[in-house]
């Protein structure tokens, strides 16, 4: 190809520090210490831009009109550019926040499947389709999940999709690595349960699929809040030794696990046992936990521990810049970085623990629907 690769923009909403304006800003001007990260001057184009909403702090409209970047009324306009074919090489598809409705699970109703089976139903028209990625999970439906892999299968194009978290360096080093026996993790994440719970449970994922015999599955999940997550660690629902590994790699002086847990009138835990006995649980203590830090026992006795790699204000979230660095290889090759069935399969676990949490607080519920092996 003698062109850059034109992208089309898919998005709910564009306001300061939105995950548009974190994704697509740096796509067109990167941020200047972007470079550090791998994201220097692209070698792709935003051909077009969609925007769902327009609330009173948007920046989507002056960015289009001050780049020249068409700021379309549909997404067929979007991804034809007024012509009567498909016209760009790759659609970004950015449903993060915006004004939509939650569910009792706490659960913000994106409207991502919507947008992706119009994106879709353009492929449809035009008798050709082109590589698609999703911010974060593709939907907080295990069902919309399912049915997006499955049409992106159907129709043969490469859909990709995922948090930016696992694309930044685990220091100091990965806790699994490939052909290792995990046991028991302890995973500490912070604010929503929801929102940012999914970035815990993907980063883990991350980890645990590199494991001996890959993914297995996952047999069932449990979930406990506020009160009866001191109830459960006292109980010895996980490892207190990963717990404060954990939270020592969060920055913690050693000894505070107790003091924390005593003083968290909020949290939250969810579990996750896999079918080949591997347990993982999430923990979230919102005014105390912050950043993303995993504790891993292996069957040998032996423990590692990691953080997510540092971001910051001033240098614009650059876990985003290397999320940018992934995709638009992705664009480029059509080959996926590692599968969707990762992210499909979070979005199961995620779905199911906040159910439990609500539904059957403290009790094991089986998830046949979760036997995803890949």
């Amino acid at each position: 190809m003698d062109r850059p690769l034109r992208i089309a923009v898919v998005a709910t909403v564009w306001f300061p520090l939105s995950h548009a304006d974190v994704i697509v800003t740096r796509w067109v001007t990167p941020y200047i210490t972007d470079g550090e990260f791998g994201w220097k001057k692209p070698a792709s184009s935003i051909a077009s831009v969609f925007i769902e909403q327009f609330p009173a702090n948007d920046i989507g409209r002056a960015f289009c009109q001050k780049h020249c970047i068409p700021l379309c009324e549909s997404i067929e306009a979007a991804l034809t550019l007024g012509k009567d074919t498909l016209a760009v090489d790759a659609v970004l598809l950015i449903g993060e926040h915006g004004d939509y409705p939650h569910n009792r699970y706490l659960q913000k109703l994106y409207p991502r499947k919507r947008l992706f089976d119009a994106i879709v139903a353009v492929f449809r028209k035009y008798g050709r389709a082109v590589p698609v990625f999703n911010d974060k999970h593709l939907s907080w439906s295990f069902e919309e999940s399912a049915a997006m892999v499955a049409t992106a299968a159907e129709l043969g194009f490469p859909l990709y999709a995922g948090s930016s978290l696992p694309h930044c360096i685990s220091l100091p080093e990965e806790p699994v690595k490939g052909g290792d026996t995990p046991a028991e993790v302890v995973a500490l994440f912070a604010e929503h349960p929801e929102h940012y719970g999914y970035h815990s449970m993907e980063v883990v994922q991350a980890h645990l699929e590199r494991r001996k015999g890959g993914e297995t599955g996952v047999r069932a999940v449990r979930g406990f809040r506020d009160g009866n997550v001191r109830t459960a660690y006292a109980a010895g629902a996980f490892s207190p030794e990963l717990f404060e590994e954990a939270l020592q790699r969060a920055g913690y002086p050693a000894g505070q696990a107790e003091f924390l847990m005593d003083r968290s009138e909020v949290a939250w835990l969810f579990q996750v046992e896999y079918r080949d006995g591997v347990r993982a649980s999430y923990l979230n203590l919102p005014r105390f936990t912050r950043g993303w830090t995993t504790a891993v026992r292996h069957r040998s006795g032996e423990i590692r521990s990691c953080r997510v790699e540092d971001g910051s204000y001033y240098n614009f979230f650059m876990n985003f810049a290397r999320l940018n660095a992934v995709v638009e290889r992705f664009f480029q090759t059509g080959e996926v970085p590692n599968s969707v069935l990762r992210t499909h399969l979070v979005a199961g676990m995620l779905e199911s623990a906040l159910q439990a949490s609500f539904d059957n607080e403290g009790r094991w519920v089986e998830t046949p629907h979760l036997g995803i092996c890949y």
